[in-house]
């Protein structure tokens, strides 16, 4: 910017100007920073924000001084200029939850005087800005954005869109109920095979397998489980290789998440 002249100067003779720039605060001298064109108009850059005295000395040929005085201000009224990245994305971990944090998705937002702070939100009503948001399994299945908030230190804002890729890439944990030798005597259902055990989704408890034949007198072992860091589903399958109740039947087990990501074991009965 350019410092203005004293608008009331007589003398008879030419006169020059000499610019003190003080800082109101700290008495720093900014003299430095103003340079003089051929016109004697003082131009002042990189001045930092604050309040300062401008101090004209005008000299004469003879070097008779006077001097005049006045406050200017220099206040930043101009918003950050953001740049966002427009897809991140953001993976669950083992404990269901996905971090983004502010500074992640921004692609060279700048201010033109001060370094920039971010924040971020979800696209919410009412929006919630701070250093992070924490994405959960309830998420996955709905189209996120987020909003990346850039704040000037003199408290200017602006603000840009990322659409948001949230993914689970951790397939489930799972675990077969036990493998079991049981009598050729023993009646099997085929459209219940419980019985022998099943899979249980944790925290849920696991249950012993109860048998009574020719080769188990009570527990012969227990339920299997799965876990996942989302919700998991359980299904179930069996493929007997049998001849008059005698051979192998075997029971694959799949657990399944809410991203399609699965797992298997089995369970094999003779």
């Amino acid at each position: 910017f350019t410092l203005p002249l004293p608008t009331n100067v007589s003398d008879c003779s030419d006169v020059f100007y000499q610019i003190e720039i003080i800082d109101v605060v700290t008495s720093q001298d900014y003299s430095y920073l103003a340079t003089a064109n051929s016109n004697g108009i003082h131009s002042v850059n990189n001045l930092p924000l604050g309040s300062y005295f401008v101090n004209y000395i005008v000299l004469d040929e003879c070097s008779n001084r006077d001097t005049c005085n006045y406050n200017i201000d220099v206040v930043d009224l101009i918003a950050p200029i953001p740049i966002c990245d427009q897809f991140t994305k953001v993976s669950l971990g083992s404990n269901g939850v996905g971090r983004l944090l502010a500074i992640t998705p921004d692609d060279g937002s700048h201010d033109n005087c001060s370094p920039v702070h971010f924040t971020i939100s979800k696209n919410t009503i009412p929006e919630i800005f701070g250093e992070y948001i924490d994405y959960t399994c309830t998420d996955l299945d709905i189209s996120q954005m987020a909003i990346l908030r850039i704040t000037d230190e003199a408290g200017n804002e602006n603000s840009c869109m990322v659409q948001v890729d949230l993914q689970d890439k951790l397939p489930p944990v799972i675990h077969c109920p036990s493998h079991l030798t049981i009598s050729c005597s023993l009646p099997i259902d085929f459209n219940n095979l419980s019985n022998f055990g099943t899979v249980v989704v944790l925290p849920n408890p696991t249950k012993p397998i109860t048998i009574y034949d020719e080769y188990n007198n009570g527990i012969a072992g227990y339920d299997g489980y799965a876990q996942d860091n989302c919700k998991i589903t359980i299904t179930s399958t069996y493929q007997e290789n049998l001849v008059c109740n005698q051979g192998l039947l075997t029971r694959t087990f799949t657990a399944t998440d809410q991203k399609n990501n699965s797992s298997s074991c089995y369970q094999y009965i003779d």
